[in-house]
């Protein structure tokens, strides 16, 4: 699933003249191991000499950043309205610092190894052993994230799902999981001894042949990329019941279905997933920029729908202040007794919009308000309503009271 170097199937030395026993971009390979062709100097200066890590890693970096500030946003968010995490924005927390450590991997192999060069470039004899443990390592880290992402997404819309919807929510969670977690594990159990899948030269070492891996991460890539399609689709079977405006429901539907970008990520590296097992690193090393692009905007899009509803409820707060400013300043009689009537009945009206509706609106996105002030299930509410009546007896005569309404 994730782009990681293969241990070489034969043990002992590089053949002669090769630099490297295996094609050094898959997870695991078998059968006799070949190196790099032997090149004439004639041909080898006609080869390209460039090098993807550059590319790769101000791709990677670029990429965390921006997920990172999605992510900060979400989680201030979170903190301002219910004053703690849930377990979805933990979940998505963890993941995004597993894409860290995947982008703190990749940059230890460009630099220090010159990974993302092409194959003729690269030291095979003293860099490959040094190369596979953290490939291996960089792998199961950069698959944690990819299924941790999901989760963290797919938890947030069993809050707001129910019956079969919710079943569907929790066979995806479970399912993505399974499959990824098998990606991340597979490598390191391919070769026995198991030291053979980051040791190229353990004498004596089985592994797995490549097919077996390639046929299977293209099997969980797949499924991937099918889960995110599905979790993009899954919100708006249930917005249609939620008590909001056409235009909001719209646009609740649109900032859940971000995740269908991620899912086109996915397809496409699992279409270039052949690569792992080509010659050249260089070509091996482009996927390595793909799961760094699902895994963080798979968190962008996890975050998206929190902000959407946060920004959307500062702006009503911000117009509701500046209609009091206005009102205040234009208000009826000595009292403004206008305004403070208006003031009233936006009060009320809020507070039935949030004892019916919060519960059945994306705004349960955000989580209960810091206050406590939502009311628990099944709660027997009393309501006290108070009117206000205002007269003009005579001119420069006014006069109001307030009673109860029975």
């Amino acid at each position: 699933m994730s782009a990681q170097a293969p241990p070489p199937a034969s043990g002992g030395a590089p053949p002669a003249g090769a630099g490297a026993p295996g094609p050094p971009g898959g997870q695991a390979t078998g059968g006799a191991a070949a190196g790099p062709p032997v090149f004439t100097p004639e041909q080898l200066a006609a080869l390209p000499h460039n090098s993807m890590g550059p590319a790769l890693l101000a791709t990677i970096w670029t990429l965390i950043a921006i997920s990172g500030i999605f992510l900060a946003l979400r989680v201030y968010c979170r903190l301002s309205r219910a004053r703690s995490l849930w377990w979805d924005d933990i979940i998505l927390i963890v993941s995004w610092v597993c894409i860290l450590v995947t982008d703190i991997l990749t940059t230890w192999l460009v630099v220090a190894l010159n990974f993302g060069v092409h194959s003729w470039d690269f030291d095979f004899v003293n860099n490959l052993n040094a190369m596979l443990l953290p490939l291996l390592v960089r792998g199961t880290f950069s698959i944690t994230a990819l299924a941790w992402s999901k989760t963290a997404f797919a938890i947030t819309l069993l809050r707001l799902t129910g019956g079969w919807t919710k079943r569907i929510v929790w066979f995806l969670i479970v399912t993505i999981n399974i499959s990824l977690g098998l990606s991340a594990l597979l490598p390191w159990v391919s070769c026995t001894p198991l030291k053979g899948a980051w040791l190229a030269f353990e004498p004596g070492k089985k592994c797995w042949d490549q097919n077996v891996m390639l046929h299977y991460n293209i099997f969980s890539g797949a499924y991937s990329a099918a889960a995110d399609v599905a979790l993009a689709l899954l919100p708006w079977s249930f917005l249609r019941s939620l008590q909001m405006k056409k235009k909001e429901k719209i646009g609740a539907g649109i900032a859940m279905s971000m995740g269908i970008f991620a899912g086109i990520a996915a397809m496409v590296k699992t279409a270039n997933l052949y690569k792992l097992y080509d010659d050249d690193l260089y070509e091996a090393s482009t996927l390595m920029i793909w799961d760094v692009v699902e895994g963080t905007v798979t968190v962008i899009a996890a975050s998206i729908p929190v902000l959407r509803v946060f920004f959307r409820e500062a702006a009503s707060k911000y117009r509701a202040t500046d209609d009091n400013s206005k009102n205040s300043k234009s208000g009826t009689g000595r009292f403004g007794l206008s305004s403070f009537a208006q003031t009233l009945s936006r009060k009320d009206a809020e507070k039935r919009s949030h004892v019916t509706d919060d519960s059945r609106s994306d705004s349960s996105i955000l989580g209960p308000d810091a206050g406590g002030n939502r009311p628990k299930d099944h709660a027997i509410l009393r309501t006290h309503t108070v009117t206000m009546a205002y007269a003009e007896r005579q001119k420069g005569d006014e006069a109001y009271e307030m009673r109860p309404v029975v």
